[in-house]
């Protein structure tokens, strides 16, 4: 197991004055989020850090080295059971539909192709998740509950075969106890509020959306109260204080996408704005 500091890599970087990827985007850094473009095949970067979920977004080429996985203060290389193999070597229906797969190291390369020639596993179960219009008929049945009450509710009644499974939602039932006490909220409202992307473990988001929805149900223009930092990060409390920002933006124009877009006026504003704070 390979273990590797934040600050170690930071100090690395530093002594070979190597710039990372830059532009439109975010992505982690070894623990850092920082701003970049998609890497392709066409351009040339001094520093190009693939993880496990963008790996290459070349459609017709996927190089893997490692898998490493953040474990909150170091760097873990990981030895999975299973995992996608040239999962990014092209993309049906796009104007690569095929594509090529590589190892780093010769010795890999036959058990890859080794890997490509099994047979696919048949999917066993399919996982479900609730929308909106079934909620909506579910709730009319139980007009005194809560909101949180009825995807409790709703998950205990859902009757599914051996193909199905009903997904996860407890991190949409913390969003909707939370906004309990918050009033001038419909259910397709409060659905959207629910759904929105925040890290229901951040304390500081969850404020922003609890305000946010607060603003809309009492008819108010939602904007973005948050200061815009004076200087560019200087250690990882101040790092982390950005990713917040960055998360917290995010969920502003998620929220923009789904209601109207005079109650959430900022959006245009907010679009502009990450590229000021990284």
């Amino acid at each position: 197991m390979a273990h590797v500091k934040y600050e170690q890599l930071r100090e690395h970087f530093a002594r070979l004055a190597l710039r990372p990827l830059s532009t439109m985007g975010m992505m982690h850094l070894y623990g850092l989020r920082l701003w970049h473009r998609a890497c392709n095949t066409q351009e040339l970067y001094e520093v190009a850090v693939i993880d496990e979920i963008q790996m290459m977004a070349d459609p017709r080429r996927d190089i893997v080295k490692k898998i490493c996985q953040d474990t909150g203060d170091e760097l873990c290389e990981q030895h999975y059971e299973s995992i996608t193999i040239a999962g990014r070597a092209g993309r049906r229906g796009c104007l690569y539909p095929d594509g090529l797969a590589t190892t780093l190291h010769l010795d890999d390369f036959d058990y890859l192709i080794e890997c490509l020639k099994q047979p696919f596993d048949n999917v066993k179960r399919v996982g479900l998740f609730r929308f909106y219009e079934q909620v909506e008929l579910f709730a009319g049945q139980l007009p005194d509950l809560s909101f949180k009450q009825i995807l409790g509710k709703f998950g205990e009644n859902c009757r599914l075969d051996g193909s199905y499974f009903l997904c996860h939602h407890d991190h949409i039932k913390k969003i909707a106890n939370m906004l309990e006490k918050v009033h001038g909220l419909s259910l397709e409202n409060r659905c959207n509020f629910c759904f929105a992307p925040v890290n229901v473990r951040d304390p500081k988001a969850m404020y922003h959306l609890l305000r946010d929805a607060t603003s809309f149900g009492q008819k108010l223009p939602v904007n973005v109260a948050m200061g815009m930092p004076k200087s560019s990060a200087r250690n990882d409390s101040e790092l982390l204080d950005l990713e917040i920002r960055h998360r917290v933006l995010s969920m502003y124009l998620w929220l923009s996408n789904h209601f109207d877009e005079e109650t959430f006026s900022y959006a245009k504003k907010v679009e502009a704005t990450p590229s000021c704070i990284c």
